[in-house]
């Protein structure tokens, strides 16, 4: 069923994200004077990356526009710099094969891939061949009481915004359903999060197993009202079934048929069903409104234009990148390992008898996928719709014309001009940036690549998210005095938490070089792309600059400050190199 399944509208989330700073949030500076803010300008355009070592001409520039910033970077930085690479240069680099992983695309990718073209192209001119066959036919159609109403919550839910009940209902009863949920937690924390969220006391197989029967169960349901339902893909239920850990690609495409199997099945069938009712009493389309719609959607055209996309989309440069950028098995487990000592340091450092201290002992930790599982489980995922794109070709013959005419309503309501565009290349999520982030309600936290392939700059990113958790536990009297320091160095209290999260991963840092001998990355220095000053003022941003930060990462740590930073925080008059331990 997913032609349903694209009404499940994408949802906006507030997180706790730690990325970089964009190149404008790098290039502000408070209590400028005119002439440096002609030179901020500059900077701006120039969008200088930053390989300093490497690159010449960025550190000539740099020093020649911003002399104190350079030389409080550099003095800062620089080892740093030369021990973990520039975010941007890995990615770059990462679209460069290997011969091994050349052959291995040009072997089973390419042609799958060639294959999932042609058979995107026949669906096309199958389904504009049923269409034009009997769609003359579509206009007396009398469609069944459950039709209408998967038709008018399809339209609805696309359209919620227009319908103030529904949207009320979307926004704050739909987010207590424990599938709802769920599906939040998959995009905020990733793939496995979605069975974990579900069925938190049971294994990976349990739980993947729950869902795949209460996914079919309701499908079967939902079958009996739209024919040419989509099945599960029968391989994913056979691993399941014998009790086999799915991929992580086959989970990500369960979880998210399995979430708008549970969103329709709520709506059609649920809870939600009289949300909907309610709509309809209100007025339900006629039948010359929904022959409109169908007519007016632009459905024949875009399925016209489907039918000639004979030509396979480059994936090569993306494919390499989302394989690339990601660890070695070995890299995981190693950093795992490292993950559990900083979390113990964590508790250490709140002390058993606070609040924070369950929270962060009961952390989620959720890992990239490795090299491995990314190198095929895209191919797993083109073999998947392959199948499934037979199955739905040869049902579209199938289709009485009752049932023809529901499907392609339900198609018309969701289609867009895009829809004829098809990318099948491997979905890069946020460009493969650094996403480490954290939700401290559901108490969750999202490890990127970058973090294991270099594992003490990881540390630091853990700590820093683990960090947000502890404030989030913190009664307001134990920050109290750490926030009125935090506040007074920056002359705001906009990037409070962010800098709290730093504070509280400096002394994170400290713990495990004292008793592990671990020498974790300065976290500003680390996610530093592009050149800093050392105070941002947009308005945007709720992270202090990345000089700031790493600037204050020194402090903390209680190493000593270069003489060039100290120099430059006179300058602008900032108390940034007072300590608030």
């Amino acid at each position: 069923m997913r032609h349903v399944a694209i009404i499940a509208t994408a949802m906006i989330f507030t997180l706790t994200a730690c990325r970089k700073t964009t190149d404008e949030d790098a290039l502000r500076i408070a209590n400028a004077k005119s002439a440096e803010q002609q030179q901020q300008k500059q900077l701006n355009h120039a969008k200088f990356q930053r390989d300093f070592v490497a690159d010449a001409r960025t550190s000539e520039n740099l020093k020649q526009q911003f002399p104190m910033e350079h030389a409080c970077i550099m003095d800062l930085c620089g080892s740093e710099f030369q021990k973990y690479p520039s975010i941007t240069k890995l990615i770059e680099a990462a679209t460069t094969p290997t011969p091994e992983q050349q052959k291995y695309y040009e072997t089973y990718i390419a042609p799958t891939l060639a294959k999932n073209s042609e058979l995107l192209q026949e669906k096309a001119l199958v389904g504009l061949e049923v269409l034009n066959a009997k769609e003359s036919a579509f206009p007396t159609q009398e469609l069944t009481e459950q039709q209408l109403h998967t038709i008018h919550t399809i339209y609805w839910v696309k359209n919620k915004a227009k319908n103030a009940g529904l949207d009320y209902y979307w926004n704050n009863t739909l987010p207590k359903k424990p599938f709802f949920a769920a599906n939040i937690a998959l995009y905020q924390m990733g793939t496995w999060a979605f069975f974990s969220e579900l069925h938190p006391n049971l294994t990976l197989q349990e739980s993947t197993k729950a869902v795949l029967e209460s996914t079919q169960s309701k499908l079967t349901q939902l079958a009996n009202i739209i024919q040419g339902a989509e099945k599960i893909d029968p391989s994913i239920a056979a691993k399941i079934n014998k009790g086999e850990l799915i991929t992580a690609e086959e989970a990500k495409n369960l979880a998210a048929f399995a979430f708008s199997i549970e969103l329709m099945h709520h709506f059609i069938l649920g809870e939600g069903r009289n949300v909907i009712v309610n709509i309809m009493e209100d007025h339900t389309f006629s039948k010359e409104e929904l022959f409109k719609i169908y007519q007016e959607s632009g459905i024949k055209t875009t399925l016209a234009l489907q039918s000639k996309s004979t030509t396979p989309n480059n994936c090569q440069p993306r494919y390499f990148q989302s394989i690339n950028l990601y660890p070695q098995a070995q890299d995981l487990e190693k950093f795992k390992k490292m993950a559990e000592l900083t979390r113990q340091e964590a508790m250490e450092q709140v002390g058993p008898t606070q609040p924070g201290y369950d929270k962060i002992q009961n952390l989620k930790f959720h890992y990239p996928l490795t090299a491995e599982e990314k190198s095929t489980a895209w191919l797993q995922s083109l073999e998947m719709k392959n199948r499934v794109l037979v199955d739905e070709i040869t049902a579209l013959d199938k289709l009485d014309t009752k049932s023809l005419y529901a499907m392609f309503l339900l198609r018309s309501i969701t289609n867009s001009p895009d829809s004829a565009k098809t990318d099948q290349c491997p979905t890069i999520p946020e460009k493969e940036d650094v996403t480490d982030k954290t939700n401290t309600d559901t108490s969750n936290v999202s490890i990127s690549w970058y973090s294991v392939r270099f594992p003490e700059m990881g540390a630091s990113i853990l700590a820093h998210e683990i960090g947000h958790n502890a404030y989030k536990a913190s009664s307001p009297q134990s920050t109290e005095s750490t926030k009125q320091c935090l506040e007074r160095k920056q002359g705001t209290d906009k990037y409070l938490s962010e800098d709290y999260a730093d504070l509280f991963a400096a002394k994170v840092m400290i713990r495990l070089k004292a008793k592990h001998q671990i020498s974790a990355g300065n976290i500003g220095c680390g996610l530093m792309d592009v050149p800093q000053l050392l105070f941002n003022l947009n308005e945007k941003s709720i992270h202090s600059s990345d000089l700031y930060r790493a600037l204050q990462v020194k402090v903390e740590t209680g190493e000593k400050v270069p003489a060039s930073c100290e120099q430059l925080a006179q300058r602008d008059g900032r108390a940034i190199t007072h300590s608030c331990q």
